[in-house]
């Protein structure tokens, strides 16, 4: 199948059709290349318009160039007023891998794009997220801080806010943009009974990440004058680790203390469907709701798998039942430790086992953070989503199917415990001595864990050589690094 990548450019204009339809006219110009415009959604009270295609990622690069060239020559940031902070008539551009993409090429994407953008339309530019060139600049927030306004003198003034691409000043009608790659979000606002934007804004501050809030939350208050309503505005950067319901309900929670009541909410742009179904059966209260009970996961056209490895096991589970499919999951898994085993055996013979116990060390280095990278993927989990995103990995890897395992919070520290181990379970069945794995075990959740976070540590509670855990195996501790 061929690669698929989504682009979201928000533009500083939602109160003009005729200008951000001339925006979405010039990505459909490209619908002969593959391009393909699934929505334009205008907010007048932002005055901003989100645009989101998807297409072959050349072509979508050329598309988000065109929007780019018609906004920069139709948007003047010194008449512009709105509620959404911005630094731009393009104000920001992300690149989303959907189909055959690794993250890698919409960073690349990304990069090209921005010096395009500086070289060819004036306009400096800032890359973030997975695309940042500094660590600090992964943040948009931290990028767009004093918003145009402020930016005007910053730029030029102050050498930590000059741009990745393009002269240290302002475009003087188009301002700067903001380009990147970066995995799905969702756009979710909840609207008010209110129009005091300060309440808004104290249950934004509450709710979200950097104030302590919900872990991957973002959020904004900000006011609707057509509707005289304050809103909590929210981007949801990884659905998975705190889904729509649950943001729904923490605005609606700190609403209520401040004796303010839930309007209404909307979804900017496009949302996954198993966000939606994830919300329906929260408030429908739908007992043991699966993914799997979806009809339209099972309408896919034949072929429709992304890679000749994919087709081929679409091909060999097509017609499984679940029982059919947990069993043929189960004796894959089996099958795969059972040759690691062997593996090791051949080492241990060949020379001894300290030796074997290196060189399994060696192969688990790679190996776990390759299986860390492909969970994220499945899963869709950003990088540095901290313990409830390494929560969410642990439940997901090969393991979870070979052994029962334990997960537990304790405070600002994520337990992970293995109750069952069929590699010791053997030995002990044969009257041997437990595995000594304490060294490989060390290696291997530390290089999983800083996959999915670079901040995570891991100490070893129990393990063998040293003393067991009571009715367990093993117990690892994970923490970020600042604790």
């Amino acid at each position: 199948m061929s690669k698929l990548v989504e682009c979201v450019p928000n533009f500083s204009e939602g109160r003009r059709p005729e200008v951000y339809e001339a925006i979405a006219a010039a990505v459909s110009a490209r619908a002969a290349e593959g391009v393909r415009l699934i929505d334009t959604a205008p907010d007048p009270d932002h005055n901003r318009t989100v645009v989101t295609f998807v297409g072959p990622p050349a072509a979508a690069a050329e598309a988000a160039f065109d929007a780019c060239a018609v906004a920069t020559r139709l948007i003047d940031m010194e008449r512009h007023q709105g509620d959404h902070p911005r630094i731009g008539a393009t104000d920001v551009v992300p690149f989303i891998p959907v189909r055959g993409l690794e993250m890698a090429e919409c960073v690349a994407l990304a990069r090209d794009l921005g010096r395009r953008i500086a070289g060819e339309l004036g306009v400096p530019v800032y890359l973030y997220e997975e695309a940042a060139l500094r660590p600090e600049r992964r943040s948009l927030p931290e990028i767009r801080k004093g918003q145009y306004e402020g930016l005007k003198l910053a730029i030029a003034t102050d050498p930590a806010r000059a741009p990745d691409y393009g002269p240290p000043r302002l475009h003087p009608t188009a301002g700067a943009t903001v380009v990147g790659a970066r995995w799905p979000l969702i756009a979710f606002n909840v609207n008010l009974t209110t129009p005091d934007l300060s309440v808004a804004r104290d249950i934004a501050r509450t709710i979200r990440e950097s104030s302590g809030g919900l872990p991957c939350l973002r959020a904004i208050g900000v006011f609707l004058a057509e509707r005289n309503q304050a809103q909590v505005s929210m981007n949801l950067v990884n659905f998975r680790v705190t889904p729509i319901q649950t943001a729904f309900e923490a605005v609606r929670s700190e609403a209520e203390k401040r004796g303010v009541g839930v309007a209404g909410s909307e979804i900017i742009g496009l949302v996954p469907a198993e966000a939606l179904a994830q919300a329906a059966a929260h408030f429908l209260k739908v007992e043991g709701f699966r993914p799997a009970q979806m009809l339209e996961n099972y309408l896919s056209p034949p072929g429709s798998a992304s890679t000749p490895a994919d087709q081929a096991l679409a091909e060999a589970t097509a017609g499984l039942s679940r029982d059919d499919l947990l069993r043929w999951l189960g004796d894959a898994s089996k099958l795969w430790l059972a040759h690691d085993g062997l593996w090791f055996r051949a080492v241990e013979k060949a020379s001894d086992l300290e030796e074997a116990i290196l060189r399994d060390g060696e192969a688990m280095v790679a190996w776990t953070v390759i299986e860390a990278k492909r969970v994220m993927e499945r899963l869709g989990l950003a990088p540095g989503g901290g313990l409830p995103a390494l929560e969410t990995a642990l439940r997901a890897r090969l393991y979870a199917l070979l052994n029962r395992q334990e997960i537990r919070r304790e405070g600002d520290r994520l337990i992970f415990t293995m109750l069952t181990c069929r590699v010791q379970d053997a030995r002990n069945r044969q009257g041997l001595p437990p595995f000594p794995c304490r060294e490989v075990g060390l290696l291997e959740y530390a290089g999983f864990a800083r996959t999915i976070d670079p901040g995570l540590e891991v100490i070893c509670r129990h393990c063998p050589p040293g003393d067991l855990p009571p009715g367990a195996w093993c117990s690892w501790e994970f923490h970020l690094r600042q604790h």
